[in-house]
């Protein structure tokens, strides 16, 4: 008898729900989602939320680019660039920068990732470590050119 009277219930809020609510519910998903993506990177509580990733390999042998493929003309490329960085930047902790919509993320020696809008503080950042020459291949620029070239409003 009870599940008798909530079908009655059940059928009478049914009319209520329109297609368009259903619609607006299946929209709100993207929304939130594509609020996350242009949000992302614009502090170090959203840094797993970006864009590009721009790293220095430490181990050469896991790369993607160790793999043969007929259109590698040069088998060799990954390992002199690998030897360019590991030379130039002495031992240097892990480097990595990541881009999103509005800023950049860089992370630090000591861990802490700093964020910011513009890359000039991030590159203070870089230049005020004692290390020489931490960032040879300029994947700080090549962040600041992706943003700049690459993403667009368009992208969303």
């Amino acid at each position: 008898m009870a599940f008798n009277g909530f079908s009655t219930t059940f059928k009478k809020y049914l009319d209520v729900v329109g297609y368009h609510h259903v619609l607006m519910f299946l929209l709100l998903v993207p929304i939130v989602f594509l609020s996350v993506l242009v949000a992302g990177c614009s502090n170090s509580a959203l840094i797993n939320v970006y864009l590009i990733s721009l790293s220095y390999a430490t181990n050469i042998t896991s790369s993607p680019l160790q793999d043969e493929h007929p259109a590698k003309l040069n088998p060799n490329m990954p390992g002199i660039f690998a030897n360019l960085t590991t030379g130039a930047r002495n031992n240097a902790d892990s480097f990595e920068i990541r881009t999103g919509y509005l800023s950049h993320c860089l992370k630090q020696a000591s861990g802490l990732w700093v964020c910011a809008r513009d890359i000039q503080p991030l590159a203070k950042v870089i230049s005020d470590q004692k290390t020489s020459n931490i960032d040879p291949l300029n994947l700080i620029y090549m962040s600041k050119a992706f943003k700049d070239r690459m993403v667009f409003s368009g992208l969303m």
